[in-house]
């Protein structure tokens, strides 16, 4: 069984028993005992699972635990968004394949180019004070061009020039 992370604690009980530093630890729970840890080959020849019944009132508990757990993602309501549509359709409309495969899609993009707001200068900004960063240390500057420049080369992007900016 998997139990998930928000649920796993709630599952622990009090006891705990460590064997040795090289056997499992024994770990109580509301789903019987738990065996976790290494497992020496010169010790033990075979691994043996088994299950301990739980006391019939914690059975009760158990059977409450597993129903949250089911019904712990349910959500309610309609959980569709506009979004969602408007994506599929753009892949529906847009999309192609190449010869190995591999999807095309268009990427959309807003009508108003006026809900950017002042990008533009903001990301000079950080792209002079990147500049400024990387003069003081020489090496890693390099390493950052040769990755623009093999990136440029693959026709991920475009070169903008400086009057472009």
């Amino acid at each position: 069984m998997l139990v998930g992370a928000e649920l796993f604690f709630e599952v622990l009980k009090e006891g705990k028993i460590k064997l040795s530093p090289n056997l499992p630890v024994l770990q109580e729970s509301q789903l019987g005992w738990l065996v976790s840890g290494p497992v020496a080959d010169k010790v033990i020849g075979t691994v043996k699972v088994c299950q301990v019944e739980p006391t019939p009132t914690s059975d009760e508990q158990l059977t409450k635990l597993l129903k949250q757990f089911w019904t712990i993602d349910e959500l309610g309501g309609d959980t569709s968004f506009p979004q969602d549509d408007k994506c599929e359709v753009n892949f529906l409309e847009t999309y192609s394949r190449t010869k190995d495969g591999r999807y095309i899609v268009k990427l959309p993009f807003r009508e108003t180019v006026e809900d950017l707001g002042e990008s533009r200068e903001q990301a000079k900004r950080r792209f002079v004070a990147l500049e400024r960063r990387l003069d003081r240390f020489p090496e890693i500057k390099q390493m950052y061009v040769d990755f623009i420049n093999e990136y440029l080369s693959l026709g991920h992007c475009r070169v903008v020039s400086s009057a472009e900016l």
